[in-house]
C-alpha cells in the first residue's frame, strides 16, 4: 500500500492520531483530533494499541479516513451508510467517492430526522422547518442533499422561508417537463441514449444555469 496522501511521517507504519490529522489537514483543513476520536467512538474507524496503550494508526486507517471524509464531504452520506458501504468492502479497495451525479435515479433510502441533521450539520428544527416549507418530501437519502445545500444557504442568511419561493420554481419546471415528455418527440436526447425526460431534464438544468450565470445585477 502506498504512503497516505500528506504524509507527515513518510517511512513510518504507524502514527499517532495528531499525525493523522495532520497527514489530512491539507484535503481537510477542519478535520480534528475530536472528530477522529468521534468516528471511533461510532466504530468506523478502529485504531491498535501499543503495548504502552497509546492508540496508533496505519496507513490503511488513513486511508478509511479520508474515504470517509470524502464521502461526507462530495457525496453527502451519512455514518451508518458509510459504515455499510466500508463494511462490504473488507479485503477490497474502497469505492470510489465520485460526488452525486444530477440525472442519477433517485436514492430513496430512508433516513431518520437525526440522520438527515448528522449529514448535514442542520438542527432538528431547521429540518422540521424545511419539511414545512416543502423542501422537504419524504425522509431519504435524497434529503440529504437538500439538507446540505440549505446548510450552505443558511451561512448567506437565507433560511428555508426564504427557499420556498426555490421549491415552487422547481415544481413549475417538473409540470413543465412532465407536460413535454408526455407528448414524445424524438428529441435530441435519444442521439445520446436518454430517455425523453431525462433529455428534457438536462436541457432545462442547461438553461436555468445559464440564467443564472448571465442574468445582469440587481
Amino acid at each position: 500500500m502506498s504512503e497516505p496522501e500528506g504524509s507527515v511521517s513518510v517511512g513510518r507504519p504507524l502514527w499517532r492520531i495528531g499525525e493523522v490529522v495532520g497527514a489530512l489537514a491539507e484535503e481537510f483543513p477542519d478535520l480534528t483530533v475530536s472528530k477522529v476520536r468521534y468516528l471511533q467512538s461510532r466504530g468506523l474507524i478502529t485504531p491498535v494499541r501499543t503495548p504502552g496503550g497509546t492508540r496508533v494508526y496505519s496507513r490503511a486507517h488513513v486511508d478509511t479516513l479520508r474515504f470517509i471524509l470524502r464521502s461526507q464531504r462530495d457525496d453527502f452520506l451519512p455514518l451508518a451508510i458509510i459504515a455499510e458501504r466500508i463494511n462490504a468492502s473488507v479485503g477490497q479497495a474502497l469505492p470510489t467517492v465520485t460526488g452525486p451525479m444530477l440525472l442519477s435515479a433517485p436514492d430513496r433510502r430512508p433516513l431518520s430526522k437525526a440522520e438527515l441533521a448528522e449529514g448535514s450539520g442542520l438542527g432538528i428544527e431547521v429540518i422540521n422547518e424545511c419539511i414545512e416549507q416543502g423542501l422537504i418530501r419524504g425522509l431519504d437519502a435524497g434529503a440529504l442533499t437538500v439538507c446540505q445545500a440549505v446548510a450552505a444557504l443558511m451561512g448567506y442568511g437565507l433560511d428555508p422561508r426564504h427557499l420556498r419561493s426555490v421549491r415552487l420554481a422547481v415544481d413549475r419546471e417538473v409540470a413543465l417537463m412532465e407536460a413535454v415528455a408526455a407528448t414524445p418527440k424524438g428529441g435530441m436526447g435519444a442521439e445520446h441514449g436518454l430517455d425523453e425526460r431525462d433529455a428534457i431534464t438536462a436541457a432545462i438544468l442547461r438553461l436555468h444555469v445559464a440564467l443564472l450565470v448571465h442574468s445582469p445585477p440587481a
